[in-house]
């Protein structure tokens, strides 16, 4: 929502969001620091200060309302935060799915919910064992440009390749083919 017209444009078209992807503090312009996404060292300093005396008198160090048990934010800016990170997370998943062609490798399955990121030299753990600390491997493949070794397959022809060796319709397509 635009605050000066009062009419909804898209959140790229803010100021806001233009400073930040400028690499400039959102309140003021000044450059940000590295240790915030979005502030100068002056505001940066000012949010955590807020945030200090918010849980120095227990309540939510983003909306200043009485703390969920046991946490440092209200319920409603913990489910918000919960749902955007959700969001994020999804929207990752689509890039890596759609960067390795959107649809299973072996049977052409393109239904996103069935889609498996699958290590094609069948080296899935050890690789998750190396990357310990990453959060994702969705992150790990875009921070690393979609490495060649691995591609998408639906959840039955992965479980398949991993417990028996060779997915059925690998068999079914040697067969049609000799």
């Amino acid at each position: 929502m635009c605050y000066d017209c009062s009419m909804r444009k898209k959140s790229q078209d803010s100021t806001r969001d233009r400073r930040r992807k400028s690499g400039l503090c959102i309140e003021c312009e000044s450059p940000r620091i590295e240790s915030s996404k979005s502030y100068c060292e002056k505001h940066w300093k000012d949010i955590q200060d807020r945030r200090q005396k918010n849980r120095e008198h227990g309540i939510c160090e983003d909306c200043s309302q009485e703390c969920a048990p046991s946490r440092r934010r209200c319920q409603d800016c913990l489910d918000g935060a919960t749902k955007r990170e959700k969001a994020y997370i999804r929207k990752r998943r689509k890039k890596v799915i759609e960067h390795y062609g959107g649809k299973c490798a072996c049977c052409g399955e393109s239904q996103y919910e069935f889609m498996t990121i699958d290590h094609i030299n069948n080296d899935g753990a050890e690789h998750r064992r190396s990357v310990v600390g990453t959060r994702s491997i969705c992150l790990w493949l875009i921070k690393h440009n979609f490495p060649p070794e691995f591609q998408i397959l639906c959840w039955n022809c992965n479980a398949a390749k991993q417990f028996h060796g060779i997915c059925p319709h690998h068999h079914q397509k040697t067969e049609n083919s000799t």
